[in-house]
């Protein structure tokens, strides 16, 4: 099953995903990080019919804590910027599946274009 996202969209937990614009970035955190997204957004622009999505994939265990499952990553091995090791890995190894079902790959719903490092979080 699929769940289609209106957008803008919040959910149950208060997660909320919206349509990133130009227009909107002087709200962002971090000048350097929307500069960043502007940059890979009007370079790559996306294929008919596909959007981006802005998402804090994984946070660090100094900030966040463990996710759900247990997992806790610190902040020094994920800004490692590596193609085999730390966040630059999402950008080859990166796809989206639904609840972790992750082992056909042609399942999945899309995949990591761009990995930043956004040290706040």
């Amino acid at each position: 099953m699929y769940k289609t996202i209106f957008i803008p969209y919040q959910d149950e937990f208060g997660i909320t995903i919206q349509k990133i614009s130009p227009s909107i970035f002087d709200k962002c955190a971090s000048d350097d990080l929307a500069r960043q997204i502007d940059d890979f957004v009007s370079k790559n622009p996306p294929d008919k019919n596909e959007s981006y999505l802005l998402i804090n994939a994984l946070g660090s265990m100094e900030l966040w804590g463990s996710n759900s499952r247990g997992d806790a990553f610190p902040r020094d091995e994920l800004k490692v910027e590596s193609p085999y090791y730390g966040y630059k890995t999402f950008e080859i190894f990166g796809n989206f599946f639904v609840h972790h079902k992750n082992k056909v790959f042609k399942d999945r719903l899309g995949e990591v274009r761009k990995a930043l490092w956004i040290h706040e979080l």
